[in-house]
């Protein structure tokens, strides 16, 4: 089977598909597989294939499950899709350094720490205190922190989320006082509910009502509601956990300013199936 982490572009991963199947497969023919995929002749499938018509999203998602693509690879074509029908330069840079990450070869490279227990992130001091620790010239130490901070945090709450990193063995101190992390990404388990975690999301939920009086240019604000069925949430929550591999990409020791992120994703409707009468 081809793998899809080999390519740049969607079309030439189909191309190569069919030549795979053709060669492997002596049933296959390409007006069979145009109406497994839902066109009602291979002309549509043709003109795609030639680049004169785009992919469409049912068209993707037919084709994706035909193939028999997992989630990941589900995601990496995705990706494919979405950077050949890039219109800037910056666009197709933002797909490529996405289609990196989602590559199975550079995604293992990751040095990461997943707790079991989410009590190291029951408040934010904790992540805060870790982002500080990748400064270049930042000397830490619980003073220092609490000076650094926007928020009133008291000292003996820093001095806690301190000692605690340290004695995790996330963080070490050097002689000159700088700090120095072990993991590259260090994070609760994913889907595993964490009750300790939960005063965590509150309290930089609260944070986030307050900057939103900051400057527009010191903050970005994004919310939206979409339809998704039941199935695509996994690959929802990967896209999402992808990007957020991105933004700390762009993170360098000579930073000025810490930033908080915050992505979420919940339901806000019913089934809309079980409501129809």
């Amino acid at each position: 089977m081809l793998s899809v982490y080999s390519y740049k572009d969607p079309i030439s991963y189909i191309k190569d598909f069919i030549e795979f199947k053709r060669h492997s497969d002596s049933s296959f023919s390409l007006r069979k597989w145009a109406l497994e995929i839902g066109f009602s002749s291979p002309a549509t499938l043709i003109e795609i294939l030639k680049g004169n018509k785009s992919l469409r999203p049912a068209v993707v998602k037919s084709i994706i499950g035909n193939i028999g693509l997992d989630k990941s690879e589900y995601s990496y074509f995705l990706s494919l899709v979405a950077k050949s029908k890039a219109t800037t330069d910056l666009e197709e840079i933002l797909y490529d350094l996405f289609l990196n990450e989602l590559s199975p070869t550079k995604s293992s490279t990751y040095n990461t720490k997943r707790f079991t227990d989410g009590d190291l992130f029951s408040h934010w001091i904790f992540t805060t205190i870790l982002a500080l620790a990748e400064l270049k010239n930042f000397k830490m130490t619980p003073e220092n922190i609490q000076i650094s901070l926007r928020e009133d945090v008291p000292l003996e709450i820093i001095q806690v989320a301190f000692n605690l990193i340290i004695e995790k063995g996330l963080m070490t101190l050097k002689e000159n006082g700088q700090a120095e992390l072990r993991y590259d990404f260090i994070s609760t388990e994913n889907d595993k509910k964490h009750e300790s975690v939960k005063d965590y999301f509150v309290q930089v939920a609260d944070l986030s009502k307050k900057a939103i009086d900051l400057p527009t240019e010191e903050r970005e604000f994004q919310s939206f509601s979409l339809p998704l069925n039941k199935d695509q949430i996994p690959l929802a929550k990967e896209i999402i956990r992808k990007c957020r591999n991105n933004l700390t990409a762009l993170s360098t020791q000579n930073c000025e300013v810490i930033y908080q992120m915050n992505m979420a994703l919940f339901p806000l409707s019913l089934d809309i199936d079980s409501t129809k009468g």
